[in-house]
């Protein structure tokens, strides 16, 4: 225990040295505006996750949209077809006589793996697939999905613990998460295109 609160000091510690470091280069109150949410009664720790989250979904959905090689309809769907029909493929064979020769043979050749490994390849490339269906549905348009739902989480939670979204402070915040400058209007326009997000958001910040 005493090790984890530690760790969790350290994090905390990191966070506000990132935010004050912000401040100084880029001239925003970010720092200022994590201490002002605190004071409001907002949690530190969920303050720091919650931002952090808002970082990585932006620094994911940025790749996504800005891969030269963008992924097409048509060519996801070939691709999807042809993994479902080589995970099926494999699922049978290993099941044979010569498949499961096949697979104690793999296992043998690398001792890093089992043979149980070999035999969850099939369900693996379905998920792959599943994965890379999910991933384009959600980017079409440019829409940045994991990044607006820790937006709106982020705003929900200040709102549930202060009664108010406080889109100043937040503004500050996700412009240190994001690298690009963000205002209340950005915020607000935010909730208004996005209200099933919020309400999602709303729901899941009142049971945690």
């Amino acid at each position: 225990m005493a090790a984890r609160k530690r760790t969790l000091r350290d994090l905390l510690l990191a966070f506000r040295e990132q935010l004050r470091q912000h401040a100084e280069a880029h001239g925003s109150e970010a720092l200022t505006a994590l201490e002002s949410l605190v004071d409001a009664g907002c949690s530190v720790e969920r303050l720091m996750y919650t931002v952090t989250a808002i970082r990585l979904a932006f620094q994911f959905e940025a790749r996504v949209h800005g891969d030269p090689a963008r992924m097409t309809s048509r060519r996801l769907r070939s691709l999807t077809e042809k993994t479902r029909w080589v995970a099926r493929e494999w699922e049978r064979e290993l099941q044979s006589p010569f498949g499961k020769v096949v697979l104690e043979q793999a296992a043998s050749c690398d001792p890093f793996s089992k043979e149980i490994e070999y035999l969850q390849l099939p369900q693996k490339l379905l998920s792959l697939a599943a994965e890379a269906k999910a991933i384009h549905r959600g980017s079409r348009r440019n829409r940045r999905p994991l990044y607006n739902d820790n937006l709106a989480a982020l705003m929900e939670y200040v709102k549930l613990k202060t009664t108010t979204y406080h889109d100043s402070e937040v503004a500050e915040l996700v412009w240190f998460a994001t690298g690009q400058e963000c205002d209340e209007n950005t915020l607000r326009v935010s909730r208004a295109q996005h209200p099933r997000t919020h309400d999602r958001a709303r729901l899941r910040v009142s049971e945690h």
